[in-house]
C-alpha cells in the first residue's frame, strides 16, 4: 500500500515493512551499481528477459528500507525475499517507484526543475 509520501509498506516475517525510494536509496544504488544511474538500474529491471537477476532484487530492496529500517541487514532482506516470495517484491519494489516519480506519466520524460548555471 503506498502512503502519501511515497512510501510502500508490505507484510513479511511477521512485520510492517516500509519501503521508499527517496534520494537516499537511489543514491545508494547507483554506488553499489557503478558505473550505472539510476535510470539504467530501473529499466534493467523492467526490461529483463529471463526474470531479474536476483542480487539486483535483494539491492533494491535493501535500498529502499535502509531509511525507514536502518538497522535492516542484507540477510534480512534476503529472509524478506524468500518469505514474500520474488514476484510479490517485483510488485512491492514497482509501487515504490511510481511513488518516487508521482508526476511522470508512461513514456514521458521527468520534467527538469533547475538548470546550471
Amino acid at each position: 500500500m503506498a502512503t502519501p509520501h511515497g512510501e510502500v509498506t508490505f507484510e513479511a516475517l511477521g512485520k510492517t515493512w516500509r519501503l521508499k525510494f527517496g534520494t537516499g536509496a537511489m543514491c545508494r544504488l547507483e554506488d553499489w551499481h557503478q558505473p550505472s544511474g539510476i535510470a539504467e538500474i530501473i529499466s534493467s529491471v523492467q526490461t529483463a528477459k529471463g526474470g531479474v537477476r536476483v542480487s539486483i532484487l535483494v539491492d533494491m530492496l535493501f535500498a529502499g528500507l535502509l531509511d525507514g529500517h536502518p538497522d535492516i541487514t542484507r540477510q534480512r532482506v534476503i529472509e524478506i525475499v524468500d518469505d514474500v516470495g520474488r514476484d510479490a517484491i517485483l510488485t512491492q519494489l514497482g509501487s515504490a517507484v511510481k511513488a518516487a516519480f508521482p508526476d511522470k506519466k508512461e513514456g514521458e520524460p521527468r520534467p527538469q526543475t533547475a538548470t546550471a548555471a
